[in-house]
């Protein structure tokens, strides 16, 4: 990420146009500096964790 000072400006910007803001962390919640498990603690977003569980044994 671009850490807590550029996060919280980017947010800030983000909210001024938007009602929803996502904030997806790709490669996983606690990987980066800060983390999405950071962020969320930073500025009190909830956290939603979507797991594909379709495992294929083929």
């Amino acid at each position: 990420m671009v850490g807590e000072q550029n996060c919280r400006e980017l947010l800030f910007e983000a909210a001024q146009q938007a009602d929803l803001i996502l904030i997806a962390g790709v490669m996983g919640l606690f990987d980066g500096d800060p983390s999405t498990a950071d962020l969320s603690l930073f500025f009190d977003i909830p956290e939603l964790a979507i797991i594909d569980s379709e495992y294929n044994l083929a």
